[in-house]
């Protein structure tokens, strides 16, 4: 009696190899995209939390009754430096003490102390805080420029 082989035949493997490189081939683009998606997603997270400030910083700066001129107003024991229209400067004694962000030495964003917060070795994939120096709130934009590879 002979005994049977079991196994692969050559075709077959080649046939496997060949859909997987043709899976690989589609699938690379689409998951190389998901990092710069993943990116912008962040600075969306970072848009959420500094409106978030910003509003909380424009009712502090009126309950403590401030009404022209830039102040400086207390947040969490935290002093936050305002503009004219209450919401919180572009500056590092700003916007940044009003997130309370402290080290951001293990994050992903770095703050350039001037109202803009970006990527870390991402420069130009950033977020730009622009108060208006009015009650208007402030404009928050992002700019995606720089996300890609």
């Amino acid at each position: 009696m002979r005994a049977k082989q079991a196994g692969f035949t050559l075709i077959e493997l080649i046939t496997v190899i060949v859909i997987l490189g043709i899976l690989s081939a589609v699938a690379l683009p689409r998951f190389s995209n998901l990092e710069v998606q993943a990116r912008i997603a962040s600075l969306q997270g970072l848009r959420g939390a500094i409106s978030s400030a910003a509003a909380l910083a424009r009712a502090q700066y009126l309950a403590e009754g401030a009404t022209a001129g830039g102040a400086t107003i207390f947040m969490e024991n935290i002093g936050v430096d305002v503009d004219g229209g209450g919401y919180p400067d572009p500056t590092g004694t700003g916007i940044s003490r009003a997130l309370n962000l402290g080290d951001l030495s293990d994050s992903n964003f770095v703050d350039n102390g001037d109202g803009t917060f970006n990527i870390r070795n991402r420069p130009t994939c950033q977020l730009i805080y622009a108060p208006t120096g009015t009650a208007q709130f402030p404009d928050i934009t992002i700019d995606e420029t720089g996300c890609g590879d």
